[in-house]
């Protein structure tokens, strides 16, 4: 086993090299190599001994007998926990990302689909973001409802935030326009100001006296729009983009692959993943090869973290690259793409 400290180590110095090595190149790297590029002081013939013994270990692998070697899930693991020292970005990258948000629509989803598209490009590898889930983000503003064909009705929310939802339903019989006004008003004057997580579970209590006043088609429209309302809570939306910069990477030549990857992506993985925890103690979790527990993903690294509102979290954005990506830039531009998304989606639910 390694030692978790780098002082001294040579071990650990020949591996972090080797790694370093294969992030920029993408290419198995030998001994000889090794002490060349990076100026070691010691002989190939020992720097070549560590590599064997990096590789029993299970830090490194030889892809074929007579190549170099690289790193292993286990060695980018190390290496995220122990060795990673995340770079500061520079004030040009920073006002970038500022500009970025500059001219973004102030509405929720443009600003989470513009935050996928800023992430691809400041990393050139796959962006992604989700929508406030219903109940964090919202508090109820508005109800209104649409006659479509027969009974079918168009329910829309409007959020205080500027977010809105909507929704097709039919209701079992057709209901007139005094109705749907008595209907909206009811909901309207009941609702206003409270947030989901209230109305989910407190509706009972906040309609308990007044179901007696409404007859019984109003009544069992009521109970249609308050489920639908309800059943918002469990929707997540995940914004993804920059899937032509993953197919720079020599990683995902085989279109076959990379086409089961974006299949993979596309059928709710990120939606499962997002609801993990994050326990990383710099507030991203980094899901590394086969940690990913998709074998159609498992030569990806996946990075998310949660942007906030008082603190409280909101959703999640992150990073879909090899699992050769430059660590410690991509974090440190997470790290602050969150902060900045956090002090957005702030300021425009206060307004």
């Amino acid at each position: 086993m390694i030692k978790k400290t780098v002082g001294g180590n040579r071990e650990v110095d020949i591996l972090k090299a080797a790694i370093y090595s294969y992030i920029n190149t993408a290419k198995p790297i030998a001994s000889q190599k090794l002490v060349k590029t990076y100026k070691l002081n010691i002989s190939s013939a020992t720097v070549r001994n560590i590599l064997v013994k990096l590789e029993k270990q299970g830090y490194l692998t030889q892809p074929h007998t007579s190549a170099g070697r690289i790193p292993t899930d286990k060695g980018y693991r190390f290496y995220v926990n122990f060795l990673l020292k995340t770079e500061l970005l520079t004030n040009e990258e920073k006002n970038f990302i500022d500009d970025a948000y500059s001219s973004v629509n102030y509405d929720i989803e443009s600003i989470i689909e513009e935050t996928t598209k800023l992430l691809s490009l400041i990393t050139s590898y796959m962006g992604f973001a989700e929508l406030p889930r219903f109940h964090d983000s919202g508090t109820f503003k508005h109800l209104e409802l649409i006659v479509l064909q027969g009974h079918r009705i168009m329910i829309i929310i409007i959020m205080r935030s500027g977010d809105m939802k909507k929704k097709v339903v039919c209701f079992r019989d057709e209901v007139s326009s005094a109705d749907l006004q008595r209907i909206c008003a009811f909901l309207n004057e009941n609702l206003e100001g409270l947030d989901f997580t209230h109305i989910r579970s407190d509706f009972r209590e906040i309609f308990k006296e007044k179901y007696s006043y409404l007859d019984e088609t109003v009544y069992s429209c009521v109970i249609v729009i308050l489920d639908v309302i309800l059943s918002f809570e469990e929707e997540k939306k995940v914004f993804i983009d920059g899937y032509e910069y993953l197919m720079q990477y020599p990683e995902f030549s085989d279109i076959n692959k990379a086409q089961a990857m974006f299949r993979a992506l596309n059928t709710g993985y990120l939606s499962r993943i997002l609801n993990m925890p994050i326990d990383s103690n710099k507030g991203i979790k980094v899901l590394i090869g086969r940690e990913t527990a998709d074998s159609d993903i498992e030569d990806c690294s996946l990075l998310t973290i949660r942007y906030s509102l008082f603190g409280s979290p909101m959703g999640s954005l992150g990073i879909i690259g090899p699992r050769r990506m430059t660590y410690s830039r991509v974090i440190s531009k997470l790290n602050y793409t969150a902060a900045k998304l956090s002090d957005i989606m702030t300021k425009l639910l206060l307004e």
